[in-house]
């Protein structure tokens, strides 16, 4: 069950988070927040998205208890690494497991 669930987050990411990757650009040094409160204040899919990520991956830290989402380093952690960066980068407030 680990390896498909793993597989459907590698997926959403794939296929998902148009309107983060759209509005959020990845921008490893930056640090954005300013401009992360009129996205989200401007842009309503954006701060849906946001929240559906924070909590999927709350989720997912909750039940492994770990720092990777299935308990081990999996392609759903390295397919979500670059939108973690971006929430960081942007001060997207996050639930306590993202932050750490």
């Amino acid at each position: 069950m680990v390896r498909v669930d793993a597989r459907n987050l590698a997926v959403k990411m794939y296929n998902g988070y148009l309107f983060i990757r759209q509005y959020l650009s990845m921008n490893i040094k930056a640090f954005l927040s300013e401009l992360r409160e009129i996205i989200v204040r401007d842009q309503l899919s954006v701060h849906i998205e946001i929240e559906f990520l924070n909590q999927i991956i709350s989720d997912f830290l909750n039940q492994s208890n770990d720092c990777y989402l299935f308990g081990q380093f999996t392609i759903a952690d390295a397919f979500y690494a670059p939108l973690c960066i971006r929430l960081k980068n942007y001060a997207t407030s996050l639930s306590a497991w993202l932050s750490r």
